[in-house]
């Protein structure tokens, strides 16, 4: 039997798995990347919270409309898709330069690109890990979505810290230089896939509607799947809208410049690289769902407590910390749906998926709404709160969320 360090080395000897993932590494280094980027332009342009989460929402606002979206393209060359996502995320970032290169960026321009990055990471998400499992082989899937999870931490860390860097030494420009870069890389990476790259209802009319229903269907009726969902839902709404008041935190009470603040969000990743080389080295299936539940829980006490820390070596640490759990959280998020979902199913489901992280642009209002009134840690505090009431109230209707045990797939 292949164990997993066996089973992850022989995927990255095989090109298409290669290349979606290198694929997926050059995106989501630009998006963390720019999620910070924007938000101290936003900052700094208008010096309003609600501001900084307004740019940050209409980048997710497109997730909200993801599992229609899903649905309607299933028909449709995969590979395709793809490439049409990535030659609009090198349009963006072009445009993006050319207008910080000619003092012609403004706020309205920023919402804008935000806006239309956000309709690419709402279809790569889905069809792009759907991709990856099915050309890595269902057998490998920990595997090869435990490296998925490390990459995505990686990413994370990676991409405040060099936005950070970038907007206190070069300024904007240098930002949206890389963004072009590391996308054109994607696009290259795409471009190189073998064509065909279908679903299974590949060649046939795309299902729309009744084939969204039908997703529906399967996660109302499945416990595990309605529990991953509801968590996804807190998660997103709660807990991960901590990033629009970390910036206002770090400037306003940590008193830290740009690239310090970069640095601060780049501890989670940090946390969540080496959760996920623990998940990708140990985690068998039985303990799926806990990691995931438990890891959520995780993330949202760490990320409450940035609510009263007023020092900054502390502040780090907690996040740090904060990220041991968004590593257990994202990486069982896409396993467990693949797992517990037939084929013909699958994109639907991460589709329905991806709705529920559509959560978040409304968290991330409920935020910056709460800042302009309250203070930022005082938001944090209050969005913290919620986050632990309601994952206790889901552990309590759902309590095999949070035990080990056989995996419950669906048939």
């Amino acid at each position: 039997m292949a164990t997993p360090t066996s089973a992850l080395l022989t995927v990255l000897r095989e090109p298409v798995p290669v290349r979606l993932w290198m694929a997926g590494v050059a995106m989501n280094v630009v998006r963390w990347l720019e999620i910070l980027a924007f938000a101290l332009y936003a900052l700094e342009a208008t010096g309003s919270p609600l501001m900084v989460s307004l740019v940050t929402f209409v980048r997710f606002l497109p997730l909200l409309f993801s599992a229609l979206l899903a649905a309607l393209v299933e028909a449709v060359d995969r590979r395709t898709v793809l490439w049409a996502l990535f030659v609009l995320l090198v349009a963006v970032d072009a445009t993006l330069l050319a207008a910080a290169l000619t003092d012609l960026l403004d706020i309205r321009l920023a919402l804008i690109a935000a806006l239309a990055s956000g309709v690419a990471w709402t279809f790569e998400s889905p069809l792009r890990r759907t991709m990856l499992a099915e050309a890595a082989g269902m057998d490998r899937l920990s595997s090869v979505m435990g490296l998925e999870v490390f990459t995505n931490q990686l990413t994370r860390a990676m991409g405040p810290a060099i936005g950070g860097l970038l907007v206190e030494t070069i300024g904007y420009a240098g930002v949206f230089a890389i963004g072009l870069g590391l996308q054109g890389i994607g696009l290259l990476c795409v471009l190189r896939l073998p064509d065909g790259l279908r679903g299974p209802t590949a060649g046939r009319r795309g299902p729309g509607l009744a084939g969204l229903a039908e997703g529906l269907r399967l996660v109302a009726g499945h416990r595990v799947l309605l529990a991953t969902m509801l968590v996804t839902i807190v998660f997103n709404l709660f807990s991960f809208p901590y990033v629009t008041l970390a910036p206002v935190i770090g400037e306003r009470i940590l008193d830290l410049s740009p690239a310090a603040i970069g640095l601060l969000l780049a501890t989670e990743g940090m946390g969540g690289m080496t959760g996920a080389a623990l998940i990708v080295l140990h985690a068998r299936s039985s303990w799926f769902l806990p990691i995931y539940a438990w890891g959520a829980v995780l993330f949202a006490v760490g990320t409450t407590t940035l609510g009263v820390i007023v020092w900054p070596p502390l502040a780090f640490a907690t996040l740090f910390v904060a990220g041991l759990g968004i590593a257990g959280f994202n990486g069982m998020q896409s396993m467990v749906p693949l797992l517990a979902t037939p084929a013909a199913l699958r994109v639907r489901v991460m589709g329905i998926l991806t709705v529920c992280i559509g959560a978040g642009p409304f968290g991330f209002l409920l935020a910056g709404t709460l800042a302009e009134a309250f203070g930022a840690q005082n938001a944090q505090l209050i969005i913290g709160a919620l986050a632990l009431a309601s994952l206790a109230a889901i552990g309590r209707r759902f309590p095999e969320l949070f035990r080990a045990g056989p995996f419950p797939a669906a048939t």
